[in-house]
């Protein structure tokens, strides 16, 4: 049976959203990291003692066919014990009404579905992208404003420095080929190897510019999404308008 929206409150005041930060796994293992790192560690939300997250599917019934992500909803206790180390920030705003686990499972649902189409990508559609748009939707007015301006910030600076490494990496990979091609010919009066080195470069920049160009089509069709679906949401009285 398809899930049905409570009705629509009538009154205010919402509850306090936190965010829980952990790293992940690669950090702990391979960058020993030992404390969550805010900008570039696991994110979920938690309100009224349950917290809600885009994480890997870690369930042990999990066939082939299942996602290999998905949405979670566990309690604060649950959550933490499978997340240590991590850190808990006090209140980053709270929600427009104060709605019950089953409302905010249900919007989770939706994010997933629309603006990041079941999709996980780590360094786009990926937790911290799937907090900030929850944010947005469940905030009130203030903390639309504050939460996902300060986000932007933040993944603005991680979007550049992910974009510079696979800029350096691309260029390192190209650079290495044209200097085997060196070592191979280190003689090249008809510059052959100067002129494969040139074309190894230009080849890093255009896969960098693809990549950045790619990005931005993406920003555009999350953004265009999470506006239907505030839409959505408002016409079907699941948040105000």
């Amino acid at each position: 049976m398809a899930y049905q929206p409570p009705p629509p409150y009538n009154y205010y005041g919402g509850h306090p959203i936190y965010l829980y930060t952990a790293p992940l796994e690669y950090q702990k293992n391979v960058f020993n990291f030992s404390k969550p790192r805010d900008t570039i560690g696991h994110w979920a939300i938690c309100i009224e003692g349950r917290c809600y997250e885009l994480a890997k599917n870690r369930d042990k019934d999990k066939k082939k066919k299942d996602p290999k992500y998905k949405v979670n909803y566990l309690s604060e206790d649950a959550w933490t014990k499978g997340r240590q180390p991590c850190k808990k920030s006090d209140p980053i705003g709270y929600t427009a009404r104060p709605w019950p686990p089953q409302t905010i499972e249900y919007i989770c649902d939706q994010i997933w579905r629309r603006p990041l189409q079941g999709k996980y990508v780590y360094d786009e559609n990926n937790c911290q992208v799937f907090v900030r748009l929850l944010v947005d939707l469940i905030g009130d007015k203030q903390t639309q404003i504050q939460f996902p301006a300060s986000f932007d910030i933040w993944s603005k600076r991680m979007g550049i420095a992910r974009d510079s490494t696979t800029l350096i990496v691309t260029a390192g990979m190209a650079t290495v080929a044209a200097a085997a091609t060196l070592v191979a010919t280190p003689v090249d009066p008809s510059g052959t190897a100067a002129a494969g080195f040139a074309a190894s470069a230009s080849m890093a920049l255009r896969s960098t510019t693809a990549l950045w160009n790619d990005r931005a089509n993406k920003e555009k069709f999350i953004k265009k999404e999470q506006a239907e679906l505030r839409q959505e949401l408002a016409r079907q009285g699941v948040i105000p308008y």
